[in-house]
């Protein structure tokens, strides 16, 4: 071989890595357009996850002022139920004094009325006796 030959060898080489290399830079060159493209749809997305988070926090919060509103309507009806619940149980606390109360009276009163039908009882036996002895005395 040559010199003029290996010179072309080499010429030839040189010239396909010339066109491989251009090929690369191309490849490169498409790539670098494909990661902006990428790097703008990520910003896009960025924005859009950004965008939903906010619509999230405001969605949750939202939601944890309807429930704390709704525990507040609670709260407030079963103050109302307490307060009936407490004034019910006043009631009852005076009905049950009163019928203690009465219950007492009504004992004291079925006493006094055995006390009265035993006296009543001895006042007639001894009126009965009396109309006997008077009798007794009148018939002599």
């Amino acid at each position: 071989m040559t010199i003029d030959e290996l010179k072309t060898q080499v010429d030839q080489r040189f010239d396909g890595m010339q066109s491989d290399l251009k090929s690369v830079q191309s490849e490169i060159t498409s790539m670098q357009s494909e990661i902006t493209s990428m790097q703008s749809e990520i910003k896009s997305m960025q924005s859009q996850v950004a965008s939903m988070d906010d619509r999230m926090t405001r969605g949750f919060e939202a939601l944890a002022t309807l429930v704390s509103q709704g525990f507040a309507r609670i709260d407030e009806r079963f103050d109302r139920v307490d307060a009936r619940a407490e004034a019910q149980h006043s009631r009852l606390d005076r009905h049950a004094a009163l019928w203690q109360t009465g219950r007492r009276w009504s004992g004291r009163m079925d006493q006094w009325a055995d006390r009265v039908d035993k006296l009543l009882d001895n006042q007639a036996k001894s009126m009965t006796e009396l109309l006997v002895r008077i009798q007794k005395l009148e018939s002599k």
